[in-house]
């Protein structure tokens, strides 16, 4: 039985295959039956690994010949079809097997092979090398001209080079489902081939750019997982996804639909004809929350298209609002990448959201050490990006707020250094915010109302800086204190 199935892989690689013309024999499902009774579940992953191969040499010896467009579409729906078949099989098989150092597959072989040296085992040290270094069976493997999906397929005599890791057939699997939904969206190029070869960078800017978040974060996490966890150039690579999302895809849509006014049109010119202006979708954002009741109250002086781009509006701010609060930590800047790409939206003429500008400030949580040096938060971030879009009197907030913080005034005399009660403060800053105020009081272009309002705003700032070094004051005797009464 695998030697006919091997046979009849090599004649599918050089002969397309109509429906009418297929073999009753599906000689790939027979070797997954016959493996899965006797629980040989890496010989049953092999046996849907062939199935995907014959899939796609079916697929690659169509282009030789003139089909009708029914029977390409058809052909091209199966084999999306089979090729997600066997890869999301084989994902779910390879965790079966018992010993971890055996959860592997050689591409397009059927026989038992020993372990590779990449893959081995500490007790299994031993290994013949001649095997190892032996070319495979005739029928058992694709002719080199042929590839898969993804360039994760190369037909030679090394081994090593078709050998695919439990973290690589999940990879796959995650892939194929991706290819899968980007073949049947409307906006998606038609060619099959051409999907299939897309790297992963084109594949992640297609799914954003047509709505597909999940399947992006899935992407990533995988070529995360791939890479272990290593971060290119700083970056994590999950983040670095998700950021780039975000930012180009999804807030520009949202500003758009949040933003503007009755009656007015908020379609680009340039987007009106390719129907993208309609991602994401309703359907594609409650997917992607993961919750199906997200519904809001209709307006009822608004029609009830403009309260369907409203809804949507709302709810691509609310998976902004899940994914950065989900994602961000102290290790990256995805919470400053949406701010800033935010006020750059609004051209530094509408505030930030405030579960964006607490995500940035940090909440206390009981800790009232550190100030601008919060570990859930960035806020010296946060005050040189409102400085940098010359909102200043929100500058002067974001002082306001982290130096009069809730706690500090109770706890000034009972702070140690010893203890973690270490603040930073960049005055620096500071300073060129004050100074900042001061060159647009002296300007002439400087409206009256916001004259007043920039005062205003610096007074505060003024006498939450003065009730700072009041109660650095009372630390500092404090301290002293406590270091008499206790020297050692």
């Amino acid at each position: 039985l695998s030697q006919a199935a091997s046979e009849r892989t090599s004649s599918v690689v050089g002969q397309f295959e109509t429906s009418s013309s297929k073999s009753s024999v599906n000689y790939a499902g027979c070797l997954y039956t016959l493996h899965a009774a006797h629980n040989e579940w890496r010989r049953c992953c092999q046996a849907m690994d062939l199935y995907e191969i014959m899939s796609q040499g079916n697929l690659l010896a169509a282009e030789n010949l003139t089909l009708s467009r029914e029977q390409q579409n058809e052909l091209h729906r199966n084999t999306i079809d089979e090729i997600v078949l066997s890869s999301v099989a084989s994902s779910q098989l390879i965790h079966l097997i018992p010993q971890k150092g055996h959860r592997y597959i050689v591409r397009g072989e059927l026989n038992p092979y020993p372990v590779p040296p990449a893959l081995k085992e500490p007790r299994e040290k031993e290994v013949d090398s001649e095997l190892l270094s032996k070319r495979v069976r005739e029928g058992d493997h694709l002719s080199p001209s042929n590839t898969s999906h993804g360039n994760e397929f190369q037909s030679s005599g090394n081994r090593l080079s078709r050998l695919l890791t439990e973290q690589q057939i999940s990879s796959r699997a995650t892939r194929s489902m991706a290819f899968r939904t980007l073949y049947f969206d409307s906006l998606s190029p038609e060619s099959l081939i051409d999907i299939l070869e897309t790297s992963d960078r084109q594949l992640i800017e297609a799914l954003s750019r047509l709505g597909y978040f999940s399947h992006v974060i899935a992407i990533a996490n995988c070529k995360r997982d791939e890479k272990q966890r290593a971060r290119p150039g700083g970056r994590d690579v999950l983040v670095d996804a998700i950021g780039h999302m975000i930012c180009q895809y999804l807030l520009p849509n949202t500003t758009k639909l949040l933003r503007s006014m009755p009656g007015e049109e908020w379609v680009d010119e340039d987007e009106e004809d390719d129907g993208i202006q309609h991602r994401p979708t309703l359907n594609q954002l409650r997917l992607s929350y993961g919750n199906g009741s997200l519904i809001k109250g209709c307006e009822t002086w608004r029609s009830d298209t403009r309260n369907n781009e409203v809804d949507r509006g709302f709810f691509a701010m609310s998976l902004v609002q899940n994914y950065t609060t989900k994602y961000s930590d102290s290790g990256n800047s995805l919470s400053k990448e949406v701010a800033q790409t935010l006020l750059d939206l609004g051209f530094g003429r509408s505030e930030l959201p405030l579960w964006l500008h607490t995500l940035l400030l940090g909440e206390p949580n009981g800790n009232i050490d550190g100030l601008f040096a919060k570990r859930n938060g960035n806020p010296a971030e946060l005050l040189r990006l409102y400085m940098r879009k010359g909102l200043l009197s929100l500058a002067c907030k974001v002082v306001c707020e982290v130096l009069t913080c809730r706690g500090r005034e109770e706890h000034a005399t009972c702070r140690l250094p010893e203890k973690g009660s270490i603040d930073y403060v960049p005055y620096g800053i500071i300073d060129e915010l004050w100074n900042l105020i001061e060159a647009n009081l002296q300007s002439t272009n400087c409206s009256r109302d916001l004259k007043d309002d920039l005062l205003q705003s610096r007074e505060k700032m003024e006498k939450a800086i003065i009730k700072h070094f009041e109660l650095m004051k009372i630390s500092d005797i404090g301290m002293l204190s406590a270091r008499a009464l206790n020297p050692y």
